[in-house]
């Protein structure tokens, strides 16, 4: 009797042991194994993947940095191979021209980057170079397409540049050859220079 008692209760202590080693192990697993990356199975119109903290690079066929993009999140959907952009700061750069810095509080990213909508608070900036002075856009909506190098949209902007700022409805931008062409409602405001 004694002894099956005996073993009763070290099976008993086995199973318990046992199922704290599994308890421990799989938490451990758990918090170890969580990433800044979520899948998820999800249907055509909703996100299938979250990344955090990202930043893109971009290089030429000569090995050149031509584009890096970071944000905070980027939301990747099926449909179109679409991501929704959190804070987007964008760097274009060009082998003989300052690269342009753009930035805002939202973009959107159609077939894999051919279309970038850049929303809210669009801000473009690009350093003074040899042959032109630094300026500025401010805008609340703009249209990226790289492969075309073009800007475009049809909301207001101020486009600041040596002391001129300009005002209008609209503007397309060939970033290619540097040519901005304001759409409508344009005026110009000159400062004055300081000596």
């Amino acid at each position: 009797m004694k002894s099956q008692c005996a073993n009763k209760k070290d099976l008993f202590l086995g199973i318990l042991l046992f199922s704290g080693l599994l308890l421990i192990g799989f938490s451990a697993w758990f918090f170890a194994g969580k990433t800044n990356i979520q899948y998820q199975n999800t249907s055509v119109e909703s996100t299938d993947l979250n990344v955090s903290n990202i930043t893109i690079k971009k290089y030429n066929t000569k090995g050149e940095l031509v584009q890096w993009i970071e944000s905070p999140l980027i939301s990747h959907f099926i449909q179109n191979n679409s991501h929704l952009i959190q804070s987007p700061h964008m760097v274009v750069k060009d082998t003989d021209k300052p690269s342009l810095d753009i930035r805002s509080l939202y973009a959107i990213s159609l077939l894999g980057g051919a279309h970038i909508t850049f929303l809210h608070n669009v801000n473009i900036h690009q350093d003074a170079s040899n042959t032109a002075t630094a300026s500025h856009l401010q805008t609340e909506e703009l249209i990226y397409l790289p492969k075309e190098k073009k800007a475009l949209t049809d909301k207001k902007i101020r486009f600041e540049q040596a002391g001129t700022v300009i005002y209008s409805q609209g503007f397309r931008a060939n970033l290619g050859d540097q040519q901005i062409v304001h759409l409508s409602k344009a005026k110009a405001i000159q400062k004055p220079a300081q000596s």
